[in-house]
Parts: structure tokens; C-alpha cells; sequence
């Protein structure tokens, strides 16, 4: 199947032949007393269709554009969320697959996973300590120890959720979980069955970015910090090399505006000196463009 810039191409070459045989076929057949108007109706007709197909072609040219940019930023805002994901499920001790599940569950509580790392520091004080609020949720020391920070986390607000409204149950929040209990209120209010439901749909409704879809994210954003680099490093090795040049220069405007005429030689000895490099670093930019091209 062609692409968009192919048929660009090739439709809008041919439009000028398509309306000429357009043109040849309806005026040819007529007698000698109607080919005049043959002829024109033929001519006419086949510019209209000359037109429509340029017109087409314009808009298919446009609507690769369009696509193109869109991809573009398509690329840059999943790059983006992805390397989001990398680095924050690490921050906080989770998987990259659990993290948007859970991004997605607190988000319908009002709330965002990105606040849960005090959330989750204060988890992992409580599990050291073996705090007896985790037995009073039924979850055994044994149980607490062998848990990743995920699972604990995961375990504490389904004990949490399956628990009265109530002071008995808000003491046990704020123990074990701090100040962000408050922030968790209205995921524990909806239930074990809500959370249960809202991690099945955020599976189900393509929400949950693969573990290599994140990793090609990160990578992705890696390395446009890497050209970043690359592009600040080569700016200010250039611009190291000029500004002996560029000081003369500077040099000769303050003498002159000091009065002192000498200040002129400086500033044409500047200039001479940056022509100069500029003139050595010709080769070496045509090297490396050449270089590119090859490759």
C-alpha cells in the first residue's frame, strides 16, 4: 500500500494527463458540426477533474503533515508518562504495572499515586517496628515481613476498606499510613469491592503500560537527555574557542568609547581571529556532515 507521500506524488504528475485523455476522449467522437463544442466540453471537463485531483493530492500532502506531527506528539507525551511511571514506581516501591493501577484507583478517590511516597515511607516505619496495628488488622508479623512494599500496601487498605467507618478504623489509618489517611478516606469508604473493580478496569481498558513499553519510555526520554548534552557540550566548545576573539572585540569597543583610537586595531584583530576560526572549523563541519549523510 502506497503512503501518503507516495500517492502525493504520483497523483499529482498524472493529473495533467488524466485531463488531456479526459479531454481527447469526449471531443474525439464527435462530427465535424459539433466538435467545437465537443472540444470544450471535453477541455472543461477535464480541468475540473485536473483540479479535483491537485486539490486532493494538497489535501493528502496536509493530512501527512498533520499525521506526522500528531505521531510526534503523540511519541513525546507517551515517552513522557512512561518515564513518569519508571521512575516513580521505584520511588516509592512498587511495580510498573501496580503503579497504574493504583494511579488509576486513586485518581477516582480524589487523589494521585505521586502523593503516596510519604504514604509508603510511613508503611515500611510501621512494618520495622512490627507495629501491633497490622495485627490489628489481621496481618501477622510473619505475613508484614515477607510482603514487598506493594503487597503491604495493597494489604493494609483492603484490611483497611473491609473495616466500619469509624474512630476504631481512623486510629488504625492514621497509625500505620500518617497524614495521608486523611487523602485515603474516600478510597476506604468505597470498599474492597470498588478496588478490586477499578484495578480489573484499568487492566481492561488498556491503561496499564507493559513493563517494555515503560522501559522503551525511559530509554527514549534517556536518551533525548543524552542529545541534550551532546548539543550543550558541542555549543559551549565552540563558544569556548571564540571567546578570545570575542574579548579583543569587546576589549576594542570599551577603549574607543574610552577615547582611546587603538581600540580599533583590537576590534579588527577580534574580528580576524573569528573569521579565522570560523574558517578552520569549515572542514571539520563539512566532515561530519558528510559522515551523517553516509550513514
Amino acid at each position: 500500500m502506497p503512503t501518503l507521500g507516495q500517492a502525493y506524488v504520483q497523483i499529482v504528475p498524472s493529473a495533467e494527463g488524466i485531463s488531456n485523455s479526459i479531454s481527447d476522449v469526449l471531443s474525439g467522437p464527435a462530427d465535424k458540426a459539433g466538435q467545437e463544442s465537443g472540444k470544450k466540453f471535453g477541455s472543461s471537463f477535464g480541468g475540473i477533474m485536473k483540479t479535483g485531483l491537485k486539490t486532493a493530492a494538497l489535501g493528502l500532502g496536509a493530512a501527512a503533515a498533520a499525521g506526522t506531527a500528531a505521531l510526534g506528539k503523540s511519541i513525546a507525551d507517551v515517552s513522557q508518562y512512561g518515564d513518569h511511571v519508571d521512575k516513580m514506581s521505584q520511588k516509592i516501591g512498587m511495580s510498573r504495572s501496580g503503579f497504574q493501577k493504583w494511579d488509576y484507583v486513586l485518581q477516582r478517590a480524589g487523589t494521585s499515586i505521586d502523593s503516596m511516597a510519604p504514604v509508603m515511607k510511613k508503611l515500611s516505619t510501621e512494618a520495622v517496628k512490627n507495629s501491633d496495628a497490622f495485627q490489628e488488622l489481621g496481618l501477622s508479623q510473619e505475613e508484614v515481613a515477607n510482603m514487598s512494599q506493594e503487597e503491604l500496601f495493597g494489604a493494609t487498605i483492603e484490611a483497611l476498606s473491609g473495616m466500619e467507618e469509624g474512630a476504631e478504623r481512623t486510629a488504625l489509618a492514621s497509625k500505620l499510613l500518617g497524614k495521608g489517611a486523611t487523602e485515603l478516606a474516600p478510597l476506604l469508604n468505597g470498599g474492597t469491592d470498588a478496588i478490586k473493580e477499578q484495578m480489573e478496569m484499568a487492566e481492561r481498558y488498556g491503561m496499564v503500560m507493559s513493563d517494555d513499553a515503560v522501559k522503551a519510555s525511559a530509554d527514549f526520554v534517556d536518551a533525548q537527555t543524552t542529545l541534550q548534552g551532546a548539543m550543550t557540550g558541542f555549543k559551549n566548545r565552540v563558544s569556548a574557542e571564540f571567546l578570545p576573539a570575542a574579548t579583543d572585540v569587546v576589549n576594542g569597543i570599551a577603549k574607543m568609547f574610552a577615547g582611546d583610537t587603538s581600540g580599533f586595531d583590537d576590534i579588527k584583530n577580534g574580528i580576524g581571529k573569528v573569521v579565522s576560526d570560523i574558517i578552520g572549523k569549515v572542514p571539520d563541519f563539512l566532515s561530519a556532515g558528510a559522515e551523517l549523510m553516509g550513514n
